[in-house]
């Protein structure tokens, strides 16, 4: 079976094959051709041998064996779907309880497809307190590499209980693919330091920051991300493991995804 990225230049999919004597190898070649349009950097040819063999207990028997190859491909899309980078600006030091303060928010467009009509609504955590009239916002029209900053006014409750607390923005937008108009969203995440307060006393502050990425990764293109982990509180924190997790999209080409970062000294990396 071929997926939809793929087409068979010999029309059916079925070959006869001459017997396989044990130990012994038959090589076949499959004539196949790209689709005009790639869905994916990795395309998959699911593989079903049927076949006969001579069991010792029941005679002549029928088998199946099942198996799936990978063929690597240059993706090209019908329409390359927007990419939305969403960023949040430095802060010197983490956020103390009951404190107003400003965060600049930056969207920009790092993909080649223009967005139109992008509104984006951010929600907050339960200790985070937003002081806009509010929380939606209408942007302007976003080509390739343009961005837009909006400044949210902020204050923390009194209680902090976490060393962080979560902005999520929901980005709704439109877009051209081929000749009809469709719509897009984006999910992002974005993680603010605070100093928390509550009665367990302090704990290790820690700020994880990665390097930007400006531009789209192509298909099958290897690449790294530098990381920073700040202690940024005032207690030290000692024997720290670092795991990660990639999405889907995203192969992990180190041997683990465990780094051990002993110990960090507070306000120092």
């Amino acid at each position: 079976a071929l997926s939809d990225s793929i087409n068979s230049l010999d029309g059916m999919g079925n070959i006869q094959i001459p017997d396989i004597d044990a130990g012994t190898s038959r090589y076949i070649t499959l004539r196949l051709k790209g689709a005009n349009y790639i869905q994916s950097a990795s395309e998959e040819i699911d593989i079903t041998l049927s076949y006969n063999y001579n069991s010792s207990d029941n005679g002549i028997t029928q088998g199946v064996y099942t198996d799936r190859i990978f063929i690597p491909m240059e993706y090209t899309s019908k329409s390359s779907a927007p990419l939305i980078q969403v960023s949040r600006g430095s802060l010197s030091a983490p956020v103390s309880s009951n404190t107003e303060f400003s965060l600049p928010v930056k969207i920009k467009n790092i993909g080649e497809t223009t967005i139109t009509s992008p509104i984006v609504t951010f929600t907050f955590s339960d200790e985070l307190i937003p002081l806009d009239d509010s929380s939606t916002f209408e942007l302007p029209v976003l080509k390739s590499g343009e961005e837009v900053s909006k400044t949210l006014k902020l204050k923390t409750k009194k209680i902090l209980s976490s060393s962080s607390q979560e902005i999520t923005a929901d980005l709704k937008y439109n877009y051209k693919s081929e000749n009809d108009n469709v719509q897009g969203s984006d999910t992002i995440k974005l993680s603010i330091p605070t100093q928390p307060n509550d009665e367990d006393g302090a704990e290790p502050l820690l700020q994880i920051t990665a390097e930007n990425i400006d531009k789209a990764l192509k298909s099958n293109q290897k690449f790294s991300v530098d990381v920073t982990i700040n202690n940024i509180g005032t207690t030290d924190l000692k024997s720290g493991v670092l795991n990660w997790e990639s999405g889907e999209g995203i192969i992990l080409t180190d041997k683990s995804s465990s780094i051990n970062v002993g110990g960090i000294k507070a306000q120092n990396q």
